[in-house]
């Protein structure tokens, strides 16, 4: 590890007398990206012990650092830096797909986003989530579950109840149907599968899932099983 970046968090570290760990800062620079948004609180969702190293003055000084962002009150993400350094320590997760750095201020659509995806992470094959955007559809993310040499791609689409919902999801289901046929999608896929190590199925075989989850109260794992598919 670079002496300049341990140096950097080793005053994180020894803050206090618990969690004096440097993985778990890593784990909470990667998990902040990938997410997008995190409240304070949130981190327990992921891991128990991961909370008690998030503390705020922890999280202030990962700010101060450059490493994060407080977007608002207790709401955080992560800077390109915070990228940056999980790549200079090799960080066990692959790395090459994250999201862009945020540029939204942690509001109510985005953090909804956030409790589904802290489910999502939770599902035992999960294996990682994306954030791809075409011409005439932006999904909320892409989860991909992984078991051995099989996975699943599920698009996710939380959404609050609006004016005119029939239409809406009327709507969004023709634009996902177009998605199906859509060369672009398979070029993506076709590209992200090997950044993430996956096989690539021919065009034919390549299928995909829609999840609605129109209500955030709702367990989100509740019914949600995972079949097999072999590329």
């Amino acid at each position: 590890m670079d002496y300049g970046v341990k140096k950097e968090i080793e005053p994180m570290l020894y803050s206090t007398n618990k969690n004096r760990s440097y993985k778990l800062v890593w784990d909470i620079l990667y998990y902040t990206r990938l997410l997008k948004y995190i409240h304070r609180t949130q981190y327990k969702k992921i891991r128990s012990r991961l909370s008690m190293a998030a503390t705020k003055k922890n999280l202030t000084y990962l700010c101060k650092q450059g490493y994060l962002k407080e977007v608002r009150s207790n709401i955080y993400c992560a800077k390109d830096r915070a990228v940056q350094i999980l790549q200079e320590i090799n960080y066990e997760k692959n790395l090459r797909l994250l999201p862009q750095e945020p540029v939204g201020n942690g509001d109510i659509n985005e953090m909804n986003n956030t409790v589904i995806f802290l489910q999502a992470i939770k599902l035992t094959y999960f294996y990682t989530l994306l954030y791809p955007c075409f011409d005439y559809l932006k999904p909320d993310a892409l989860l991909v579950l992984k078991n051995e040499n099989s996975y699943k791609l599920t698009f996710l689409e939380i959404e609050a109840k609006k004016p005119n919902w029939e239409q809406y999801l009327e709507t969004k289901k023709d634009s996902y149907l177009r998605l199906a046929k859509d060369v672009n999608f398979y070029k993506y896929w076709k590209d992200a599968s090997v950044k993430l190590g996956l096989i690539c199925p021919v065009p034919r075989s390549l299928t995909f899932n829609v999840n609605f989850i129109c209500s955030i109260q709702k367990d989100f794992g509740k019914g949600f099983h995972f079949k097999s598919y072999v590329c």
